[in-house]
């Protein structure tokens, strides 16, 4: 009877890893408004982020006012770091890509389009504040972002694609990347 209830288990224990239908790094814990507003300043510190999840050598931290939203994306990487909003994919994100070059922050807000993104127009941007930093072989993205690009009232989760690479180009493909969803509280 051990032995069957023991395979029983196992197998359940299997289909959940195979389908990814358990807590997986894709689905992350919830978003709430809260009051705080982090310093965009290109350093993350302790509970500076309502929201921190970790992923393969980089970190996601986010908070969520009720007009605005910051994230700051920190990776082992001494080239570009980016989060993309409103997709788990590139195409159709709004994506923000920042780093450092000669000392000097490089930043750009870009749409994706298929698996590659470019340039958008000035008037489609959303980002009140941004700051880049790279120390100790950590890129650092803080970004603060109009709420009202990217949620609406009675939504209920944000969709977001996380990536970084090793070089300081915008056009350099992604050694890492990673589709998001964070529930809206």
């Amino acid at each position: 009877m051990r032995l069957i209830l023991c395979a029983l288990c196992l197998s359940v224990l299997s289909c959940l890893l195979f389908f990814n239908c358990g807590n997986s790094p894709q689905s992350a814990d919830g978003l709430a408004v809260t009051a705080h507003t982090p310093q965009i300043d290109g350093v993350v510190t302790q509970d500076e982020y309502s929201f921190k999840k970790e992923y393969a050598q980089c970190t996601l931290y986010a908070a969520r006012k009720k007009q605005s939203v910051s994230f700051a994306l920190v990776a082992q990487t001494t080239g570009w770091v980016s989060l993309g909003l409103g997709s788990k994919v590139m195409n159709n994100a709004h994506i923000i890509i920042g780093f450092v070059k000669d000392g000097r922050p490089q930043f750009k807000e870009q749409i994706g389009v298929g698996h590659g993104h470019e340039d958008l127009f000035v008037t489609e941007s959303v980002v009140t504040d941004v700051a880049v930093k790279e120390t100790d072989n950590l890129t650092t993205l803080e970004v603060e972002l109009q709420t009202s690009g990217f949620i609406k009232d009675g939504q209920e989760e944000l969709q977001l694609i996380i990536g970084y690479s090793g070089q300081d180009s915008f056009t350099d493909m992604h050694s890492f990347r990673q589709g998001v969803v964070l529930k809206l509280k």
